[in-house]
């Protein structure tokens, strides 16, 4: 049966995780192909590979599909995501795919929706909704963040539309993709990022992105990500000290000349410089955005250096006011999505299958 949509989830030696995300797919009873490509040793996969022999036995609308990686990669240099993520590409023939973590829950409605777009808006190369973040405890606490609220990329300008996905940064690799997009941008990734990811890894895919097609975002839940040690505090440095780093200088270098080349390569109406200038404006615009997201808060103001000091009463009366717009906004967010029947059914599949161990819900901040 050739079902539309397909997720890929690549894993390695997280059997709890991929146990976790596939039941809760196997409860929603939507139409989906999943192919999960494993790269864990042998005791994870062979439980991984039972599980999906268990799976496949229920009557479901799920497609499932297992795949470990010493298939095509020898044993002893197991493959690191984007190697996965590329072979998978080579056995999906499916009219749209997403890539989906093994500790993230994409929505299959929002799936379904995104899908129905893009059959009706050629000119649009993916899509996705809101995404939010959580933090689930042994005691049964579960605490919802969301995140950046992120605006559509709809420029008829493919340089216009690097520099939006740039400076006010799209994160598009979980959302829903054409195939032939995907297929496309992850080609068209440099060598090097394939061997050793990087934070750039996600900026090549939606810049890259925005060269091909204008990208839709949707204010309904899309994705729940789970925050745990293994994926919090992730760090990107400033422009221009990126330029200037030996260990990150060759990635930048790679990643320009590759935005150059699809830009020329998808739209030949544009000349040399244009595309120049739009693929050195992408790394700047980016380094920026980020500076000021992970190290100012959200009055616009260096982390960790307190209040300024505001002698107008006018001004501070002001600034105090933002804070609690600020503080309601987040909580009106929260409440709102914990009443949404999406986030009800992951919360259900997190108290089920435990899949990772945190003790109490900590006090995580993000702006």
């Amino acid at each position: 049966m050739k079902l539309r949509i397909c997720l890929i989830v690549p894993t390695h030696n997280r059997h709890q995780f991929v146990k976790r995300l596939l039941c809760y797919y196997i409860s929603t009873q939507f139409a989906l192909r999943i192919v999960v490509v494993d790269s864990s040793e042998s005791d994870a996969a062979t439980r991984n590979q039972k599980l999906v022999d268990e799976l496949l036995k229920i009557e479901s609308n799920l497609v499932l599909e297992y795949h470990h990686t010493s298939e095509r990669f020898p044993q002893e240099s197991p493959p690191i995501v984007h190697e996965k993520i590329q072979w998978a590409l080579g056995m999906v023939d499916a009219k749209y795919i997403a890539m989906c973590a093994d500790d993230d829950f994409l929505v299959p409605g929002a799936l379904e929706k995104f899908a129905d777009f893009l059959d009706n808006n050629s000119d649009y190369c993916c899509a996705r909704g809101r995404i939010y973040d959580f933090v689930a405890s042994n005691d049964g606490s579960f605490r919802l963040l969301p995140a950046p609220h992120w605006c559509s990329v709809e420029a008829e300008d493919p340089c216009e539309r690097v520099w939006l996905a740039s400076r006010y940064y799209q994160q598009s690799f979980y959302a829903l993709f054409r195939g032939d997009v995907l297929r496309e941008v992850q080609n068209s990734l440099p060598a090097r990022f394939l061997r050793k990811p990087s934070w750039m890894d996600e900026l090549s895919f939606s810049s890259f992105a925005a060269v091909i097609g204008k990208m839709k975002r949707f204010d309904f839940p899309h994705e729940y990500r789970e925050l745990h040690d293994s994926n919090y505090g992730h760090m990107v440095p400033r422009w221009p000290e990126m330029a200037f780093d030996d260990e990150l200088r060759p990635f930048v270098i790679d990643y320009f000349y590759a935005l150059k080349g699809l830009i020329l390569r998808q739209h030949p109406s544009v000349d040399e410089a244009s595309a120049i200038k739009s693929a050195y404006g992408s790394l700047v615009a980016f380094s920026k955005w980020y500076y000021e997201i992970r190290y100012r808060d959200s009055q616009n103001r260096p982390r960790g250096t307190g209040s300024l000091e505001l002698r107008d009463p006018l001004l501070r009366l002001l600034d105090k006011t933002y804070e609690l717009y600020h503080w309601l906004k987040q909580a009106y967010l929260r409440r709102r999505a914990l009443r949404q029947p999406e986030t009800r059914a992951v919360m259900a599949a997190v108290s089920e299958h435990k899949a990772c161990s945190v003790p109490s819900v900590p006090n995580i901040h993000i702006s």
